[in-house]
């Protein structure tokens, strides 16, 4: 029984959350390591953890077609075992989460919220739900800074830029996912078409890239950014050029240039 919970809380993920908040931690707060670095990241796994198990209980029906060996559907889990999860964890997150700073626990409230509103309504909205999984990538930043108890200043001026990044990429998976999407969302392409949509994601990464320099000119990261910061800029600038006649490579190519540019963030703040 055990191991179901454990499927339905997605490791991997959780995994990436964690690593998400640490790095928000060493940028704001650098090596001056306190309980916090410990305790937001936990408080940021609990939340995952309950929107999770929250996904899965809306999408019952739907992963009974979709994703049959889900725990729900597979019959190891019951929906309201599954619902109970949820609950716990997120008590968990707003226990921990007020444990490391009053601003964690504003976060932590303001996320919860947002994951059981995405999950109720923002999902089938299409963009609103893109735009609401934007803001909670790069809250997880925002939360390993507050952690800190010195404030928020060098991860907040990376919010909008991680927020553009997801959803210009957010924009290229639903123009992927268009048909499979047809039976349980309405997302920007089936509005827009997928050609509009397509340019409307790559004009939202072009932006990122170029106010990625921001951090560097207003002082707050040294010029170690900028070196890890170029190769990651160059991903995106490609992606943004490819996803017009191949979503797919495109999409791959933005996760990429995320990943290096996370690695531009801890190092231009280090260094």
């Amino acid at each position: 029984m055990g191991l179901w919970y454990l499927r339905l809380a997605r490791p991997l993920n959780l995994m990436m959350v964690a690593i998400g908040v640490i790095v928000g931690y060493l940028v704001e707060g650098g090596v001056n390591l306190t309980y916090g670095i410990a305790l937001a990241p936990l408080a940021a796994v609990f939340a995952t953890a309950g929107g999770n198990g929250l996904n899965d209980y809306f999408d019952r029906e739907v992963d009974k077609d979709a994703h049959p060996v889900r725990p729900i559907p597979s019959g190891h889990l019951t929906p309201r075992k599954a619902l109970i999860f949820s609950v716990i964890c997120f008590i968990l997150a707003f226990t921990i989460a007020f444990l490391a700073s009053w601003i964690c626990l504003v976060i932590a409230a303001v996320n919860i919220g947002l994951m059981t509103g995405y999950e109720k309504k923002f999902k089938q909205v299409g963009f609103l739900g893109n735009l609401v999984i934007s803001y909670l990538v790069a809250s997880l930043f925002l939360f390993g800074g507050a952690a800190t108890g010195t404030g928020i200043n060098r991860t907040l001026i990376l919010v909008p830029l991680v927020i553009l990044a997801t959803l210009g990429r957010e924009v290229a998976k639903d123009v992927e996912d268009l048909k499979g999407d047809e039976r349980s969302r309405v997302t920007m392409p089936m509005k827009i078409g997928q050609k509009k949509a397509s340019f409307f994601a790559s004009a939202l990464i072009l932006l990122a890239v170029l106010l990625s320099p921001l951090p560097y000119v207003l002082g707050i990261y040294g010029p170690f950014y900028l070196y890890v910061l170029a190769p990651a800029d160059a991903l995106f600038i490609l992606s943004a050029i490819i996803l017009f006649r191949r979503i797919n490579l495109g999409e791959e190519l933005a996760k990429y240039g995320m990943l290096i540019g996370v690695a531009a963030f801890l190092g231009g703040s280090l260094l």
